[in-house]
C-alpha cells in the first residue's frame, strides 16, 4: 500500500510513543529527559484520511481512501510504503531493519516528481527547555540508485530562529539494505521546539520509476 501527500493529518499535538533506543547507542536518563522518543509516528505505521487521490491505504496507488502519514506535511510526493509492495516491486528493503519495526516505511516518490521530497512534523515542545540536554538523534536510512535519505531535527527559539540543527545522513547504500545513522549533541539551552524533517533526494541519473530513498525507526531523545 502506499500512502502520502496532502494536507497535514491532525493539527493538535499528542505524546509521541516510545520507540526502543539501539543498544549500541543506549543511554542512562535522568530528570525532565526520560529517554522518550520525541519524534511522533516515527515508523510512519499510524495513518489519517487526507484528499489526495494517488495515495491508497488499503488497495495500494489508485483508489479510495486516501491517506498520509500522521503528524507529517507531505510535499513533493514523499509517501508511506508498505513492506508487502516494497517486497513486491523490488526496489526497497523488503523488511524492517529490525524484529521492532512495523509494516511501512517512510519513502521517495514513485514516477518523475519533483525532488527532493520531504515530509514535516509540526514543531514538537522540548521538555527540558533551558537545560541544556544531551540529545541522541538515529534511525535506519536506505537509499538505491544514488539516491538519498536524511533526517534533520531543527531546534528553534521562542522566536521561531533556528538555533541548532542535527543530522543523520544523506544515505545511500549498495543493495536493498539499511544503514543505522546517529549523533549526538547539547541542546542549546535558548531551544523551546523541535521539528523533524526527512528529505529523500533522486540522484540525477536516476532513470528508475522511484526514488529509492528510505527510513524507518527513527528516533529523538533527550538525556
Amino acid at each position: 500500500m502506499l500512502l502520502g501527500g496532502g494536507a497535514v493529518g491532525v493539527g493538535v499535538w499528542a505524546a509521541p510513543s516510545l520507540l526502543s533506543v539501539h543498544a549500541a547507542a543506549a543511554q542512562s536518563c535522568v530528570g525532565c529527559a526520560d529517554g522518550s522518543n520525541l519524534i511522533p509516528n516515527p515508523s510512519a505505521e499510524t495513518v489519517v484520511i487526507g484528499t489526495d487521490p494517488d495515495y491508497d491505504p488499503v488497495a495500494g496507488i489508485g483508489g479510495p481512501p486516501p491517506g498520509e502519514p500522521d503528524f507529517w506535511t507531505t510535499a513533493n510526493g514523499f509517501r508511506v510504503l508498505s513492506y508487502t509492495t516494497a517486497a513486491s516491486n523490488g526496489s526497497y528493503p523488503s523488511a524492517p531493519p529490525t524484529t521492532a519495526g512495523g509494516d511501512n516505511l517512510f519513502s521517495g516518490p514513485i514516477g518523475a516528481a519533483a525532488s527532493p521530497a520531504t515530509a514535516t512534523t509540526l514543531d514538537i515542545p522540548l521538555p527540558c527547555e533551558g537545560e541544556g540536554a544531551g540529545y541522541l538523534l538515529e534511525g535506519y536510512l536506505t537509499g538505491e540508485e544514488g539516491d538519498t535519505m536524511q533526517l534533520d531535527a531543527v531546534m528553534v527559539d521562542a522566536a521561531d530562529a533556528v538555533v541548532a540543527t542535527a543530522t543523520i545522513g544523506p544515505t545511500t547504500t549498495t543493495g536493498l539494505t539499511w544503514s543505522f545513522e546517529s549523533i549526538t549533541g547539547s541542546v542549546p539551552t535558548t531551544a523551546t521546539r523541535v521539528r523533524f524533517v526527512l528529505t529523500a533526494t533522486r540522484a540525477a541519473g536516476n532513470t528508475t520509476d522511484y526514488n529509492h530513498a528510505g527510513a524507518d525507526e527513527l528516533s529523538f531523545t533527550l538525556c
